[in-house]
């Protein structure tokens, strides 16, 4: 909107004044809604960089499926079973889109935004995918949202050449190998996965489930898939990592047990499963909260610690 309200105010001289008040005005409510979403390190992170901090001596197909959005990483995935004709999805966080607060959800939204896309080259295709709603976005019991885009999977293979990544239906065991590879920092963080977290507390919000691991992610990182080594089956998406304040607060999640006990890893970084999605797929792959078993937030058959 801020580009939109700049564009006019060069070309139309008569409203010079007016537009630039308001020019002002919306920059100004623009910063404070900034400053009071929920930063998780990205949300100041306004428009991805891409290439300055790239990863070198990777294989660049590895890449292939991987986006960028404002502030944000992601990815483009594919349920099982899933035609090819249909609207391609896109996973990333809920913070890096709705930022909502615990015990809300978000289904079928009318959701505009660009997203940069890598091909197998690990060039950016810039400017010509964008999404068109949020399919499902949550930031209880875990950080995820689902995004349809404007092109099928079909149309995107064919124009880029761009094959998607398999979202799996079960997760992963501590110790298997990971790569978080990031759309925004055009890098890949690669290491094993530690332990599966009961339950994470980061100021107002519970995950549960989580994936621990120890590969450095930074801001920016969040929404990156998290992928099984050597392969392109994604298992869960990367959302946060202890940035050095109270234990417990936002960017400074804790661990704790069934007993409530709390635990703080200073280097830890975390992911949440994405699996539970599969629980509420229609027959058409669309997500529908009333099918029975379904256990995401929202669901008919939530349970709170899954």
């Amino acid at each position: 909107m801020f580009t939109l309200l700049l564009e006019r105010y060069v070309f139309d001289k008569v409203q010079k004044k007016i537009r630039l008040k308001g020019i002002i005005f919306i920059f100004s409510l623009f910063m404070v809604q900034v400053a009071q979403a929920k930063p998780m390190g990205d949300k100041n992170l306004l428009m991805a960089p891409h290439a300055e901090f790239m990863s070198e001596e990777v294989d660049s197909s590895l890449f292939e499926g991987i986006v960028a959005v404002p502030g944000c990483s992601g990815s483009l995935v594919h349920f099982k079973g899933q035609p090819l004709n249909q609207p391609a999805v896109i996973l990333t966080n809920d913070h890096c889109v709705e930022d909502q607060a615990y015990n809300e959800y978000t289904t079928n939204k009318i959701f505009i935004m660009r997203v940069n896309i890598y091909n197998k080259n690990r060039e950016v295709i810039r400017g010509e995918l964008y999404t068109s709603k949020i399919l499902y976005a949550v930031q209880t019991q875990t950080d995820m949202a689902f995004l349809a885009l404007n092109k099928t999977y079909e149309e995107i293979y064919d124009q880029y050449g761009i094959r998607p990544f398999e979202l799996m239906e079960s997760g992963l065991e501590a110790q298997s190998a990971i790569s978080v590879i990031s759309g925004y920092w055009n890098k890949v963080y690669s290491c094993n996965i530690v332990d599966i977290v009961y339950k994470i507390k980061e100021s107002t919000w519970y995950w549960s489930e989580s994936y621990g691991y120890f590969c450095n992610t930074v801001g920016g990182t969040s929404g990156s898939p998290i992928i099984e080594e050597g392969t392109r089956n994604v298992v869960g998406v990367n959302n946060t990592g202890y940035e050095g304040g109270e234990a417990c607060t936002l960017n400074n999640p804790c661990e704790m047990d069934e007993e409530n006990n709390v635990q703080v890893f200073t280097d830890k970084n975390y992911g949440q499963q994405t699996k539970y999605i599969y629980s509420c797929l229609s027959e058409d792959f669309s997500i529908d909260l009333n099918k029975a078993g379904c256990r995401l937030y929202g669901g008919v058959d939530y349970n709170q610690y899954y």
